[in-house]
């Protein structure tokens, strides 16, 4: 239950503070950094990749393994790609910002 608390902490967080900073280079700072701490908590949820549970039943004790690392690099990719876009919106951002100070 830790780990759900945490993650809907870490998105309320970042949904809040990047609609508060949209429109400046922060908003894209804390979506470039809300990727960043995803990825990190998603390897450390998912143990890198390997999800193990142990139930103790009455005369024996059964034991799951599996496996989740292709999970695991799919939700690493998709915020890998949110970097990336949110790199390109920096971009953006910056040369208009630019254009608008040669302009004037």
């Amino acid at each position: 239950m830790f780990l759900l608390d945490l993650f809907v902490g870490i998105a309320v967080f970042f949904a809040v503070i990047t609609n508060l900073f949209s429109g400046t280079i922060f908003g894209y700072a804390f979506s470039i950094a809300r990727a960043l701490i995803m990825i990190i908590y998603f390897i450390a949820a998912f143990n890198g990749g390997i999800v193990s549970l142990t139930m103790p039943l009455r005369e024996f004790t059964v034991s799951i393994v599996v496996d989740v690392k292709a999970f695991l690099t799919i939700l690493v990719l998709v915020n890998l790609l949110g970097i990336g876009k949110s790199l390109l919106q920096v971009t953006g951002f910056l040369a208009k910002k630019v254009e608008a100070d040669k302009l004037n």
